[in-house]
């Protein structure tokens, strides 16, 4: 596609136009919405609220980043490329733009507003395995990240396929396929993610179930239900706050660009703490993914009419600990291997945040304590929430399912055990 135009809406509101011509991308907000929305954010910090357009060069290129960091990558990408024949990303946006990360959602030039459609129930008896999954890429929006993910929407309790003209509210994260039962990644992710905010980690809500083999039911933080209608939030991640490609995610995701993230707060030296926090808790899961648009922030505008980010709720834990080693992938461990950095390894990464190093001793070792503490009462706690599902068919966990938990938990406190010395 050599060029195209498309109308950019931040909830509902024309906030401006996406050109593309060739490989240059701009981007020109809107003059009615600029007069209009004075408290309202811009795109990103990096695109900050101006009459001029931003006009990729050669070397810069803000706009292709800013846009192309709401899409997936790695395997994820190639399926939808090839259910929706677009191989390119401004023909995903085009194809795929009615329900995208945050406040924005795209609509071509060239095209018709979407029409109203006929959502379809999603069961356990229709679509109980990832054989399933593709067909249902037609109706989805986009989300980030190399997981197989599907948006969808919440009437009640009942899940359903996204109409292209609303907002999605949930996200299914689906596991693999050809297991029975729930599926390691599922019961991973969902193990850990559940232990974080046992200790006093704010996470997104979710729910597991049995859709597609083994899913993730997760609770959208940039969406909010208000009167009937769903409101898009804006909300970035650490890529589009700091002008980074998604290309650059792992490389990018250094201790200076935690202290730069920080600084774009309303209260810095609270969320700098938070951030160390979550670094400790990934290196006692062993998480070796750890990548910069891992991090959510919403944006607001203060009476200054500067922009403020504030960090969202922590998502993607998963434990590696089983593998033979675990060489982290963020810049920030420098090539450390998960499996044998040490206690005051992670404390130098605390130095390179700018953070205290004195405060940052006491935090990580009460992270650690707290952890192993919760550690003991997890299992009980899951049995108990599976059964009390809300939003899908209650399910039990057999022993294969139990065991799989329990080798999670054990490589954990392991860690901790480690790391403590």
């Amino acid at each position: 596609m050599n060029h195209s135009a498309l109308n950019v809406f931040q909830d509902k509101r024309l906030v401006g136009e996406l050109r593309v011509d060739g490989d240059c991308w701009q981007f020109a907000y809107d003059d009615v919405w600029l007069r209009a929305e004075i408290f309202a954010p811009g795109l990103s910090p990096q695109l900050a609220k101006r009459k001029q357009p931003f006009v990729d060069t050669g070397a810069s290129k803000p706009v292709q980043d800013f846009f192309e960091n709401m899409l997936p990558d790695g395997s994820m990408r190639t399926l939808i490329a090839e259910v929706s024949g677009q191989q390119d990303s401004l023909g995903l946006l085009t194809r795929m733009g009615h329900d995208l990360p945050g406040s924005l959602s795209l609509q071509s030039q060239d095209r018709h507003p979407a029409q109203p459609q006929s959502t379809q129930r999603l069961s356990v008896g229709a679509f109980p395995n990832m054989r399933h999954f593709s067909r249902l890429l037609e109706t989805s929006g986009v989300i980030p990240g190399n997981q197989p993910k599907l948006s969808a929407d919440l009437h009640g309790t009942v899940i359903s396929t996204l109409d292209a003209q609303q907002a999605s509210r949930l996200i299914i994260k689906a596991g693999s396929s050809g297991q029975q039962g729930i599926s390691e990644p599922v019961l991973n992710e969902w193990y850990c993610t559940r232990l974080a905010k046992q200790i006093g980690f704010d996470t997104s809500f979710f729910e597991v179930s049995r859709l597609f083999g083994g899913s993730m039911i997760i609770r959208r933080f940039d969406r909010m239900r208000v009167n009937g209608s769903v409101d898009r939030l804006p909300v970035i991640n650490g890529c589009q706050a700091l002008g980074i490609s998604q290309s650059q995610a792992f490389e990018a995701m250094t201790a200076k660009s935690l202290y730069e993230l920080s600084t774009q707060t309303s209260q810095p030296n609270k969320v700098l703490r938070r951030l160390f926090a979550w670094v400790c808790y990934n290196t006692i899961i062993g998480n070796s993914d750890l990548a910069l648009n891992d991090l959510s922030f919403s944006m607001s505008v203060d009476e200054q009419r500067s922009t403020k980010l504030e960090l969202m709720p922590i998502y993607d834990l998963s434990s590696e600990l089983s593998s033979p080693t675990l060489p982290a992938k963020a810049s920030l461990f420098r090539g450390l291997d998960l499996k044998s950095i040490t206690f005051d390894q992670v404390i130098d990464i605390a130095d390179d945040m700018n953070y205290n190093t004195e405060a940052a001793y006491v935090d990580f070792e009460a992270i650690l304590h707290s952890t192993r503490d919760s550690l003991q009462g997890m299992e009980a706690l899951l049995k108990k929430e599976i059964t009390q599902v809300r939003t899908y068919e209650s399910i039990r966990m057999g022993e294969a399912e139990l065991g799989y938990l329990r080798s999670v938990g054990r490589s954990i406190e392991q860690q901790i055990d480690r790391l403590i010395g």
